[in-house]
């Protein structure tokens, strides 16, 4: 591990820090900036972290060692640890309309209109996710764009990077995980607690396809 990636390690818990730090100085100095800092530690901080190590070291789509130099994908994922690891905060943002959307695109993603988001989401690579319009997550779906395996070329471990996805009016059943590269096509129906592969793409069912099971290709 390279003194970069050690140092990236400690950003959770500098997140946690802030965090904590900012409510109890409202607890004991309350007015409007010091509950303006609450959000800003557990929101903007992050979001700010990451953009910066994206304008340094910026994190591409492809098959990448993480055991040989500096991963970026490493560093993005110590910055989004404290989202992953504390669910709450962005629940948070999904009782108000939009807003869960809103701060998706602002780490990248492409978010379009009308998307639904059940509680229980969990993303991983907040950057590395496309979703149409009227697109629907059911209950506790999970999207991750990175695959990690062993691989001696790439000096023991490799990483595999790839957006995902879900195009217009795509249907999202609950507890179903989708990997990297995945493309669900519009109108596609997704069951719940389906395991997506990476690289697989799901077209939309036909008359003829069985009304609980979606029609997959892999891609190309």
């Amino acid at each position: 591990m390279t003194l970069l990636a050690r140092l990236m390690t400690l950003f959770p818990s500098v997140h946690l820090g802030a965090l904590l730090g900012a409510i109890t100085w409202f607890v004991f100095h309350p007015c409007w900036p010091t509950l303006a800092l609450i959000p800003t530690a557990a929101y903007l901080l992050p979001l700010l972290a990451y953009h910066l190590h994206q304008l340094v070291w910026r994190l591409e789509e492809g098959t990448f060692s993480i055991a040989q130099g500096y991963s970026p994908w490493f560093g993005t994922h110590m910055i989004q640890q404290g989202l992953i690891a504390v669910p709450f905060l962005e629940n948070v943002l999904r009782l108000v309309p939009g807003l869960f959307q809103l701060w998706l695109r602002a780490w990248g993603a492409r978010i379009g209109r009308n998307v639904y988001f059940a509680p229980g989401f969990e993303i991983a690579d907040r950057g590395m996710l496309e979703v149409g319009d009227n697109v629907i997550f059911g209950y506790g779906v999970k999207v991750t764009s990175h695959y990690i395996s062993p691989s001696r070329q790439y000096g023991g471990m490799k990483i595999y990077i790839k957006r995902v996805c879900f195009e217009d009016r795509a249907f999202l059943g609950a507890s179903s995980r989708y990997g990297p590269g995945v493309v669900v096509r519009a109108n596609a129906l997704v069951r719940a607690t389906v395991d997506v592969l990476p690289d697989i793409v799901i077209e939309a069912r036909t008359p003829e396809s069985a009304p609980h099971e979606p029609t997959t290709d892999v891609a190309q």
